[in-house]
């Protein structure tokens, strides 16, 4: 091989190691870019995660606001107009009007022992609820009943049979709510005007006034 000849392949070789000496020290190999329908993935994806948040949260904001708000009863009020009596009220020649409603507990556990009582003593209410939450009209509301005295001639009278010391039916409750519903909004009474006879009459015995704010609330209810 002449020196021309070998001269000529070592300028080669070196220049070719030259060269990728150059490019490895100096250009940085490229390195690959996110597309941008991955990006754009990604973001979908994390405004997709706060509206889920937000619904949830919305949610739970409506959920809670429901549980919140007190429940509007409506019971429906059935009135047996069958058993009227013909003593215990005194008729009257102008409108009654009409201040407090007072709810007595009779002391006895049947209607028709209570009926008795009532012909007996000569005394009446204008309403009497069963043990099952039946309610009888016994007096009509313009007549003034005689059931508590020096308080019949503004009030309405409400019987319910029950003994003290023992359990109101939830259906007289229920039937004794929608009742007194009725009277307050045709009247316009303040809710603080339904009364047990225990707190107009210290001397009568009644369960009710443990009760009583409780039901003033679900009257509430049912007129607002």
């Amino acid at each position: 091989m002449s020196n021309e000849l070998f001269k000529a392949i070592m300028v080669t070789v070196m220049a070719g190691i030259i060269l990728l000496y150059f490019q490895y020290k100096f250009f940085e190999p490229i390195q690959q870019q996110p597309s941008d329908n991955k990006i754009e993935i990604e973001i979908r994806h994390s405004l997709l995660e706060q509206a889920r948040i937000g619904a949830e949260t919305q949610a739970n904001t409506e959920e809670e606001r429901r549980r919140r708000e007190p429940k509007v009863e409506q019971l429906i009020l059935s009135i047996d107009r069958t058993m009227k009596v013909d003593r215990g009220y005194n008729t009257l020649n102008h409108q009654r009007i009409i201040k407090e409603i007072i709810v007595i507990d009779t002391q006895t556990r049947h209607i028709e022992k209570e009926i008795q009582q009532l012909k007996k003593y000569r005394v009446a209410y204008h309403y009497l609820i069963g043990p099952y939450g039946r309610v009888k009209l016994l007096v009509e509301e313009s007549n003034v009943a005689i059931h508590t005295r020096a308080r019949n001639e503004h009030s309405i009278g409400i019987g319910i049979i029950h003994v003290s010391g023992e359990e109101y039916s939830s259906l007289q409750i229920d039937s004794l709510i929608s009742l007194l519903a009725n009277i307050v909004n045709r009247y316009n009474i303040r809710l603080s005007m339904i009364r047990a006879s225990s707190q107009v009459a210290p001397k009568k015995k009644s369960d009710l006034p443990y009760i009583l704010n409780n039901i003033r609330e679900r009257v509430r209810t049912m007129i607002d």
